[in-house]
């Protein structure tokens, strides 16, 4: 391999875990990455320290295909090996090479790798890639986390942090009140999401009534892959309240 093409490929290796990395403190039930190759490569040692501190993730959705297995199999785990083809930092194909023994998670879990769009810094070029997803339930008896109340307030497009982001909603349909949304999304850490560019992202966010998002971003004007990427996985590992159905959100975040 050439000097330029281990160097391509490192940037790739780094660029998959940084969009596949995930806190793993966020949740009870687990979806962990590791034992991610490119071409066969490991990561470099270099990169490590950067890896352990990622957390824009696309795997938030991963966890709610998970969540919404485990309320059906509470006792479902197990490891899940993909082999993608990548080229032009987008996903090409998946193939799973072992199975955790639920089709269904395996098909969303597939299909939302398949969504995956690596951020700007990966290269072009096609590479072949592997990880494993490992897939661990709660423990029994664990404690829920209380449901998140709000204070009053009539606030709904306000900054997250001097200088940062913009915060609106719109769309707002179902039982949760502007109020209780707004106060979730204040504490979501936007603002440790940055970015040099400017624009827009909308993000349509749907939570169950047993407080679970589902977050699909929109078409935006802001191009930062990577802010958007991080927006989103700040939406889906955010603790919803929950309430006596299901609501559906817009969320557009603004950065002047």
């Amino acid at each position: 391999m050439t000097h330029s093409h281990s160097h391509s490929h490192s940037r790739l290796a780094l660029a998959l875990a940084l969009a596949l990395a995930l806190p793993l403190t966020a949740h009870a039930q687990t979806v962990t990455v590791h034992d991610l190759t490119v071409d066969g490569n490991p990561p470099p040692d270099e990169y490590r320290a950067l890896l352990d501190a990622a957390i824009a993730t696309a795997v938030v959705p991963i966890r709610t295909c998970y969540e919404h297995e485990l309320a059906s199999h509470p006792d479902l785990r197990g490891d899940l090996r993909l082999r993608l083809w990548v080229s032009a930092r987008q996903v090409i194909r998946v193939t799973p090479e072992t199975s955790v023994g639920d089709a269904a998670l395996e098909t969303c879990a597939h299909d939302r790798v398949h969504e995956f769009t690596l951020p700007p810094q990966a290269p072009e070029g096609g590479a072949q890639v592997r990880f494993t997803m490992t897939f661990t339930p709660p423990a029994r008896g664990a404690a829920t986390p209380p449901p998140t109340t709000a204070p009053p307030s009539t606030t709904i497009a306000t900054p997250t942090a001097p200088g940062g982001p913009h915060v609106a909603l719109d769309r707002l349909r179902g039982a949760l009140s502007e109020e209780a949304l707004t106060y979730v999304i204040d504490h979501a850490g936007l603002a440790t999401c940055t970015t040099t560019g400017h624009g827009e992202v909308p993000i349509n966010v749907s939570i169950d009534a047993a407080g679970h998002a589902t977050v699909h971003p929109g078409r935006a004007t802001l191009r930062d892959t990577a802010y958007r990427t991080c927006i989103v996985a700040r939406l889906g590992a955010a603790q919803w309240p929950t309430d006596t159905a299901a609501t559906h959100v817009r969320v557009t975040v603004s950065v002047p």
